[in-house]
């Protein structure tokens, strides 16, 4: 609240003040202005942080004099108001202005952000130079080229890392001037990472001898599968027509409870093979199957040395995921999976029979599972869901890609060929700008046919067939046609011109021979082939 001072003098008429301004810095200081009146007289300020002290001495016309003192001004802007001398109709007026205080201030002393690569911007005020220094456990996943400067106002911004690990971390982030000299901290939180860079589904192994990977986790993220108490191989199978027995890829297998870890052995004697690999609730290979994982073994397979660009600009593998060859030979043919699961299930060396696995029988079927197939799927990867997906879950190869991907690290499902979109396709997936003339149809092989470029054989696809949802089994193998799952959902546009999602809206890469049907819908509990596309 302002002060009003009320003194007196000894003579009407004369009212005269020392000085007309005063110029304060940001802290608190005491002025004095020597007053001269003839008569009472007061004294008031403008505002609340100017205070007024004055003193009365009896023994002259300028014996009088008036103190003003100001709270500090912790803003960095100037600010300014009057103090007002009155004596009846006489006035006089002091202007007062205070300086800001030299230094800065920081808005957000901390800032949450997501797990994503970014910038991040710190909005400062300041009216003086200033230095950022961010702290050394920060500095390998926080940067920034912020340069010392003085302007008014300022965003500086930090460059941070994607976060791969599953722990929150926090930078500390530390800002110092020239006059003050103290430090403000500003720290940058930044949640767990949702992508577990370090994990897969599928493992692709290109030597024999001991493997291991971290089974804690699901898929490649950090959702835990719960307590592991073992492991054991569950199937295994050359891709051919050849009988397996247990062990006869994968001779031993073991969960390390300690690290979390599964260490596995392939045999030195074998050149390639597929397996899974699962952990269980119990001891021994007993109780509940908490999580899967698909061990896909080529001897000397680097699958980036031998992947190809396609027309759309993206990377193929040269092979179906889990196929032992990329050439014309039965171990072409690779796995089969239904749309959205990430264990395989086995498909055909030869018409006439399925692929032998290391167990007493290749699958199971069951005709319908409700309500929670997801997790029926989870524990027990070898049986084939008749109603699989009857919840239309569009997130399994979508959204929750990295949670149900079955490809290897660093690969991921094609998009498909076309997307429908408010009444017309586009041709955006990563299939785009391939057509039928791409492929070799008029070869004379049932077995498959080369997607071709330029008249050059790039790629062979097998017509490893599909498997039914109403029954499980395998059909249209070696019958001139293939079937290739992409992870795009397409909406089935009814008579209304209306998107709908259905059953039959899961889309799937397809050529058959002399045929120009290059993608079409089906029902995710279909069993198809998948051609893993770089990420």
């Amino acid at each position: 609240m302002a002060l009003l001072v009320i003194l007196g003098c000894s003579k009407p008429g004369i009212l005269e003040v020392s000085q007309s301004s005063l110029s304060f810095s940001w802290d608190t200081i005491v002025q004095r202005v020597d007053v001269s009146c003839t008569g009472e007289w007061r004294a008031s300020s403008s505002v609340p942080w100017c205070h007024i002290v004055s003193t009365f001495n009896p023994h002259g016309i300028s014996a009088a004099y008036v103190e003003i003192q100001c709270d500090a001004n912790l803003d960095l802007t100037e600010r300014s108001c009057v103090v007002s001398i009155t004596s009846g109709d006489l006035s006089s007026q002091i202007s007062v202005t205070q300086a800001g205080k030299q230094g800065f201030i920081i808005k957000s002393q901390s800032i949450d952000i997501s797990s994503d690569e970014q910038d991040v911007k710190i909005p400062i005020e300041y009216n003086t130079r200033f230095y950022v220094r961010i702290l050394d456990e920060s500095k390998d996943w926080v940067s920034s080229s912020f340069e010392t400067k003085a302007v008014e106002t300022a965003d500086i911004v930090f460059h941070v890392k994607r976060n791969t690990s599953g722990l929150t971390r926090t930078a500390s982030i530390v800002f110092s001037d020239d006059y003050n000299f103290y430090d403000q901290y500003v720290s940058i939180n930044q949640e767990a990472g949702k992508v577990n860079d370090d994990a897969a589904n599928c493992y692709l192994v290109s030597s024999s001898g001991t493997h291991s990977f971290n089974a804690l986790y699901k898929g490649r993220t950090y959702e835990s599968i719960g307590a592991p108490k073992s492991a054991k191989v569950i199937w295994e199978t050359f891709n051919e027509d050849t009988p397996i027995t247990e062990g006869a890829l994968i001779s031993s297998c073991h969960l390390n409870e300690g690290s979390g870890d599964i260490e596995y052995t392939i045999r030195s004697d074998v050149k390639s093979g597929n397996a899974i690999i699962a952990a269980f609730s119990g001891e021994d290979g007993t109780g509940d199957i908490l999580w899967s994982w698909h061990i896909w073994y080529i001897e000397g397979y680097d699958a980036e040395a031998y992947s190809e660009k396609y027309l759309s600009g993206r990377v193929f593998m040269d092979r179906n995921l889990g196929a032992l060859s990329a050439d014309d030979t039965p171990k072409a043919n690779g796995l089969l999976y239904q749309w959205g699961r990430k264990d395989p299930f086995p498909g055909k060396a030869f018409s006439d029979n399925t692929v032998p696995i290391s167990t007493s029988s290749d699958f199971d079927y069951v005709k319908s599972i409700s309500p929670n197939d997801i997790e029926y799927s989870i524990q027990n990867p070898l049986t084939f869901i008749g109603n699989w997906n009857e919840a239309k879950n569009a997130d399994l190869w979508g959204s929750d890609i990295g949670l149900y991907n079955p490809c290897p690290k660093g690969w991921t499902i094609p998009k498909g060929l076309k997307s429908w979109n408010k009444g017309k396709y586009a041709d955006d997936g990563d299939w785009s700008g391939i057509t039928t003339r791409n492929f070799d149809q008029f070869s004379g092989k049932i077995s498959g046919i080369y997607y071709k470029e330029n008249g050059n054989n790039i790629s062979w696809y097998p017509t490893s067939g599909r498997r039914l949802s109403d029954s499980g089994d395998i059909e249209w193998f070696g019958n001139q046609s293939f079937f290739f799952w992409s992870q795009t959902i397409e909406y089935v546009m009814t008579g209304t011109y209306t998107n709908v999602f259905g059953t039959n809206s899961y889309s799937y890469y397809n050529i058959t021979f002399g045929d120009y049907t290059q993608d079409g819908r089906a029902a995710s509990a279909n069993g198809f082939s998948i051609r893993c596309v770089k990420e």
